[in-house]
């Protein structure tokens, strides 16, 4: 088996912080390792670290609290110069059995498919996921017929760690389990975690 491991590390710019490791090798050096892709070096992990985005920290936390056999892709390592969801991502796709936790691929989130506009309204805008208090509330409220209706970005500005949830959860979180937004790595092989031990690693972050 692999192991998983969490240790305080520095980057280049002498900024301490936790990095995820994989049998001992810093997983940015790990990826580089098996794939070539330069790129990949001096990413900062999206699990240990403060996000930019604290609805996007907590999507993070919400997968890695999901022990699911199907599989889910999870945001591991992001661009140091925004560390969002907006810069270069790196996922991976994790599922749990019985024993173990395994990591079946790892690839790059391809912007070609994403699309502003379907982003920008799958927050309040997007009426048909508002359960029945919702309606209760912002029924009579929103202009449901103009989404540029003023209402609408007032609502946005005002709430806009709800907002950004909702967009995440509407949107972002269909986008990274969609094959197509995907470039996966094809030389990474699949990494297989004991369980326990695994999730005695993830309740460090």
């Amino acid at each position: 088996m692999n192991k998983l491991d969490v240790k305080k590390t520095t980057n280049d710019f002498g900024f301490e912080y936790l990095g995820i490791f994989i049998d001992d090798i810093p997983l940015d050096i790990y990826l580089f390792e098996v794939t070539s892709i330069e790129m990949l070096k001096g990413l900062m992990p999206a699990w240990f670290v403060e996000l930019n985005s604290i609805s996007e920290q907590e999507y993070v936390s919400e997968c890695l609290s999901v022990e699911s056999t199907d599989g889910v892709v999870i945001p591991i390592l992001l661009c140091p110069e925004d560390m969002d969801f907006l810069c270069t991502v790196i996922v991976v796709k994790v599922r749990y059995t019985e024993e173990s936790v395994i990591w079946d691929k790892v690839g790059i989130v391809k912007k070609d498919n994403w699309d502003i506009e379907c982003w920008a309204n799958s927050g309040i805008r997007n009426f048909e996921k508002w359960t029945d208090e919702e309606w209760k509330q912002y029924g009579s409220y929103f202009d449901l017929f103009n989404l540029n209706d003023w209402r609408w970005g007032d609502w946005i500005s005002e709430n806009w760690h709800k907002e950004e949830k909702r967009r995440i959860l509407n949107y972002t979180h269909d986008y990274l389990n969609n094959n197509e937004n995907i470039g996966w790595f094809e030389n990474v092989p699949v990494l297989v975690f004991n369980k326990e031990d695994y999730k005695n690693i993830i309740r460090k972050k």
